[in-house]
């Protein structure tokens, strides 16, 4: 499904270059961006339990600053504490 540079760009990313190990199709586009819109609906709550339950949650304060990214693509300060 992809090529040229932008298949590089994919199979040299970390979290990316699966897709090109398998025959990744339009339909799956389609699926992965649906759950990337329900995520975006949920996010709020999701990062609210995440910031409730930091301190039980060792090690996730990193991964928590990192998906703490808003629609526009800026960063939404996130609370650990």
């Amino acid at each position: 499904m992809f090529s040229g540079p932008f298949a590089e760009v994919l199979g040299n990313g970390k979290y990316t270059e699966w897709v090109l190990r398998r025959d990744f199709t339009e339909d799956h586009l389609l699926c992965l961006l649906c759950m990337v819109g329900e995520f975006d609906t949920h996010a709020p709550e999701v990062m609210r339990l995440l910031r409730q339950n930091a301190s039980r949650l060792k090690g996730m304060a990193r991964r928590t600053q990192r998906i703490a990214i808003g629609p526009d693509g800026t960063e939404i300060p996130v609370s650990t504490d």
